[in-house]
């Protein structure tokens, strides 16, 4: 029956005929699903048998007892993706959660619900599809880790977890010329802590000699290096940052604070608390530091005066506060 429709160029009639002779056959459904879509387009919309989209979702659903089969995921998939092209989203997406169903690890089952979350808006099934169709991979495409990365930090929401990790380190071993992982792997390494702490150094400094030129990885690597116990290194990096933003608040501002950490330091910390003072804009945290540099160079008046400053402006509790 599948050589005489293929022979026949799709009639209806002939699909008609094998449809009731084999009812179970995925290929003539999807012959059928094709020539009958096609044909609806040329009908009117009155057209009792006109398979426009609420027929073809009728005719997609098992349960609906209008000409319906349950097919395979293969099928459904290759049934989606035509739905998908020909504009029928609502059709293709019910396609792709039946397939999804009983995919057991097929591939284009999970790409096909990415396009679907995708046209759908819905972060959650594409999440879900994108983390599938990885987990389905032998060798997953770098793009699938992509949209893992975009969708864990999104609206927002940066997530620091361990399939955020993983995601990262695949693109920095897949796209190692890329400087925007490391960047990224930096920070996730950093926001978590402890150990981690090294490695979000090692990235922010790889973005560096990859020729980074945005504040965040100077910021990152030069307080990633104080904590772990090697000011001078994070001296030198924040000396390079400023080469490429000069007068920068926040470089300027570290840069302060860690010298003010380094008894060799000390004089040149205090030196430029005029400049923090001019530029500091209300902000609590250059308060902090200008108040922690006038300590450690023996100005405890001065010092006891910004503190003054931030207990009053500051609510009981937080963090500066806490400081003070």
């Amino acid at each position: 029956m599948r050589i005489l429709i293929s022979l026949s160029g799709a009639d209806i009639y002939v699909i008609n005929a094998a449809r009731a002779q084999c009812p179970w056959d995925s290929e003539i459904w999807l012959a059928e699903l094709v020539a009958k879509t096609q044909r609806a387009k040329k009908m009117t919309a009155s057209d009792v048998n006109s398979w426009d989209e609420n027929s073809v979702l009728l005719r997609l659903n098992p349960s609906s007892g209008r000409q319906a089969t349950p097919m395979p995921p293969g099928t459904m998939t290759r049934a989606g993706e035509y739905l998908m092209r020909g504009g029928m989203k609502k059709a293709a997406a019910y396609a792709a959660r039946e397939a999804a169903k009983n995919a057991r690890g097929l591939l284009p089952v999970y790409v096909l619900g990415i396009k679907c979350a995708l046209a759908d808006r819905d972060k959650e099934w594409l999440m879900e599809s994108t983390r599938k169709a990885i987990d389905s991979s032998i060798v997953p495409f770098p793009r699938l880790y992509e949209k893992l990365v975009e969708l864990k930090s999104a609206d927002n929401n940066f997530d620091i977890d361990t399939e955020m990790i993983e995601a990262l380190r695949q693109l920095r071993t897949r796209d190692p010329d890329n400087i925007l992982w490391p960047q990224i792997l930096g920070y996730v390494r950093f926001k978590r802590g402890g150990w981690e702490v090294v490695d979000a150094m090692y990235q922010m400094n790889s973005a560096i000699e990859g020729g980074a030129t945005n504040k965040i990885p100077y910021v990152i690597a030069a307080t990633a290096s104080h904590l772990v116990g090697n000011p001078g290194r994070a001296v030198d990096i924040l000396r390079k940052g400023l080469t490429v933003h000069p007068d920068d608040l926040i470089m300027k501002n570290n840069l302060a604070y860690i010298l003010a950490h380094m008894p060799k330091g000390i004089q040149e910390a205090a030196d430029m608390i005029p400049w923090l003072e001019k530029n500091y804009g209300g902000k609590q945290e250059i308060i902090d530091t200008m108040a922690f540099v006038l300590m450690k160079a023996g100005k405890y008046r001065e010092c006891r005066q910004k503190l003054e400053t931030i207990l009053r402006l500051e609510k009981e509790g937080t963090l500066f506060w806490f400081r003070a």
